[in-house]
């Protein structure tokens, strides 16, 4: 039914696995024109095999109406369901409540006629909702969005008061090594997956408890063009702290100080999982993952809702935050480091005061490449490092270009050690984010996917000499965009030579 009408399809087990609240949840999707359809579980050998009172094993029957009945004794009633057997003949439940069958004798004919009652073999019958958890086996309800082919607006659902759904509809995609995190039994790296916000606005109207009804659909895409099995998949439920900054990312601590208040029914490899869940009015988070991490896939997050939601994929600012300042500790360096420094540099610049690309390469491999497993900086890198500090465009670096570059190296390769605990020489890609935060650089969702893509190896390692290109890059762009004229609203302006000249000279 999904395929065909564009729905949001939910299963969901009867008999002795049924739901308390089975009646309300059918009651609920009728009068919001969702379709439902129903069946008994059956052996393959076994298909469309007679069952018990005219029931048909394996057979897909559809719900058209779901009543509470009033009987002929005072403040009495019942609860019926109305199946239709789509081969439309006389092939019908035989049981209590079927046509023609003795407890039609006690609901009262202005009853039987509110209800639409009548008696032929069409394949149309009533039963008692408890015969009907009783026998069958398993419901489909498929929920109709205002987008659904299916769902009109029209004269006929105006005058039964059915209400569609309210549905809000997100993308997104895993990636190696940035957005593909895997479930909470990874909790290094849980927290990198997309992050959706939504708000529960308020409850239910029919809920007595105060909760708000979310359907969650979670969809993996493009399976059938690549070629590919499905991936196992499935989601988490968190609610959101009140001191979680506006629409910011929520970081790996908070995932694992904080238990999800909801989750998928299962983690299964099919093309969508779904669930429900009653959450109280509130700000959530939804975290939809594979079960392991780097599984790439791109995906879809579906929500409905009785009452509107709103809803909006956390993302960080690209910007900068550094601690400037002479006080700053990391930045200071002492008298005698920079006599050490000057003798050094003066040594190898001799009388033009100035180094080149390929000296500072020397350099800086002589004083670089102590601590942990490293070959030294690539001539690539030391090209970069000499446009970050050379604005005249003179090809070479003064002492007091070469001084400042040296302090930022000493900050970088401090922090690149705190998060190499086994002294590798690299990084675990998942772990780069948190390293950029540290350092001062925030970029959004879009920039770290490009950055993973961009400067992690096969083994989502990022190498120390990737780690340092990698921001000297970023404080390049950074120094350009803030040397930009601006618009009015923030917006730098380029044009074609400072692009080309930015872009090549990096």
């Amino acid at each position: 039914m999904e395929d065909f009408t564009g729905g949001l399809t939910e299963l969901l087990d009867l008999g002795a696995k049924a739901p308390t609240n089975i009646f309300g949840i059918m009651e609920h999707a009728l009068n919001r024109a969702s379709l439902m359809a129903c069946s008994i579980d059956a052996d393959p050998h076994e298909i469309e095999a007679n069952g018990p009172l005219g029931l048909i094993l394996g057979h897909a029957y559809s719900v058209t109406d779901i009543r509470q009945v009033h009987t002929n004794y005072q403040s009495q009633s019942i609860r019926l369901i109305r199946l239709r057997n789509p081969w439309g003949n006389d092939r019908e439940w035989s049981g209590p409540w079927s046509d023609q069958s003795r407890e039609w004798r006690n609901i009262p004919p202005d009853e039987r006629k509110r209800i639409g009652l009548t008696f032929d073999e069409d394949g149309e019958f009533w039963m008692s909702f408890d015969d009907f958890v009783r026998y069958f086996s398993r419901l489909e309800l498929c929920h109709l969005g205002p987008e659904s082919i299916a769902y009109s607006p029209g004269p006929v659902n105006r005058r039964c008061n059915k209400r569609q759904w309210e549905m809000i509809c997100e993308e997104g995609e895993w990636l190696r090594n940035s957005t593909a995190g895997g479930c909470s039994n990874f909790p290094n790296t849980f927290y990198m997956n997309p992050q959706f916000h939504v708000e529960v606005v308020a409850p239910d109207e029919s809920d007595t408890d105060g909760n708000g009804t979310l359907v969650v659909g979670l969809m993996q895409k493009g399976l059938r063009e690549k070629h590919i099995e499905p991936h196992v998949i499935g989601y988490s439920v968190f609610r959101m702290p009140p001191s979680a900054p506006n629409n910011r990312l929520l970081d790996r601590r908070f995932f694992m100080t904080n238990s999800s208040v909801a989750r998928s029914p299962v983690f299964i490899n099919m093309r969508e999982v779904c669930g429900r869940h009653k959450l109280k009015p509130g700000h959530y988070v939804i975290i939809p993952c594979t079960f392991n991490p780097n599984e790439e896939a791109k995906f879809m997050l579906r929500i409905f809702s009785e009452q509107a939601c709103g809803s909006n994929e956390l993302d960080d600012d690209t910007r900068i935050t550094f601690m400037d300042g002479p006080d700053h500790p990391i930045r200071t360096a002492d008298d005698n480091l920079i006599e050490k420094l000057q003798v050094v540099f003066n040594k190898i610049a001799g009388p033009t005061g100035a180094i080149t690309y390929t000296q500072l390469q020397d350099i800086l491999n002589e004083a670089f490449t102590k601590d942990f497993p490293f070959d030294g900086f690539s001539r690539e890198t030391a090209r970069s490092m000499m446009a970050l500090m050379d604005a005249d465009l003179s090809g070479g670096l003064g002492f007091d270009e070469f001084k400042k570059l040296w302090m930022e190296l000493r900050i970088w390769k401090t922090i690149f050690k705190k998060f190499d605990e086994g002294h590798t020489g690299s990084l675990e890609a998942f772990e780069l984010r948190n390293v950029m935060r540290t350092i001062g650089f925030h970029v959004s969702n879009m920039i770290f996917k490009a950055i993973a893509c961009r400067y992690a190896n096969e083994k989502g390692q990022i190498l120390f000499d990737d780690y340092i290109l990698l921001l000297i890059r970023l404080s390049t762009v950074f120094e350009t965009f803030k040397a930009q004229e601006r618009t009015r609203d923030g917006r730098a302006v380029f044009g074609a030579d400072d692009f080309i000249r930015s872009v090549i000279y990096i």
